[in-house]
C-alpha cells in the first residue's frame, strides 16, 4: 500500500525543516497551490513572514535579506510562470553566492503542457543556477 501524507503534513515537516536549520524569513507570493505552507509559516510565532504578490520581486527581496543577514532566506511561490518570474533573483543570487531557498508548488504530470500559464514544463528549472534540487 502507497500511502501519501496529506499536504498539511508536508508543511509541518518542512517548516520543521527550516526551524531546524533556523531559517525564520520566508518571502510568500501567494496562491491556492501553497494555501497548507501559507497557513503552516503565517500560525507560527518563529517565522518572519512577507506577503509580496510579484514573484520577481519576491526574489529580489529575499535576496536582500539573506546579503543583509548571511543566512538563507526562503521564497514560496505557485508554480508555472509565477515560478520562472524567480528566476533573475536566482541568477543574481547564484553570482553573489547569496542562499536562497525557493520552495514552489507544481501541477501534477497529467496537467503539465495543457496550455494555461500555470502548467508550464518546470521541473529542475533553475538547474543552472542552483546548488540542489530536491
Amino acid at each position: 500500500m502507497n500511502i501519501q501524507p496529506s499536504n498539511s503534513k508536508l508543511s509541518l515537516i518542512i517548516s520543521d525543516i527550516l526551524k531546524h536549520h533556523g531559517i525564520k524569513n520566508i518571502c510568500i507570493s501567494p496562491g491556492s497551490r501553497n494555501t497548507p505552507l501559507i497557513k503552516i509559516f503565517t500560525s507560527d510565532n518563529f517565522f518572519n513572514c512577507y506577503s509580496i504578490v510579484d514573484e520577481r520581486s519576491s526574489a529580489y527581496f529575499a535576496l536582500g535579506i539573506s546579503k543583509t543577514l548571511g543566512k538563507p532566506t526562503a521564497i514560496l511561490t505557485t508554480s508555472g510562470t509565477a515560478v520562472g518570474n524567480l528566476l533573475p533573483g536566482i541568477i543574481e543570487a547564484d553570482q553573489s553566492e547569496t542562499p536562497l531557498i525557493i520552495i514552489t508548488a507544481d501541477r501534477p504530470e497529467h496537467l503539465v503542457g495543457t496550455g494555461a500559464n500555470q502548467t508550464i514544463k518546470q521541473h529542475n528549472i533553475f538547474k543552472n543556477y542552483i546548488r540542489d534540487f530536491i
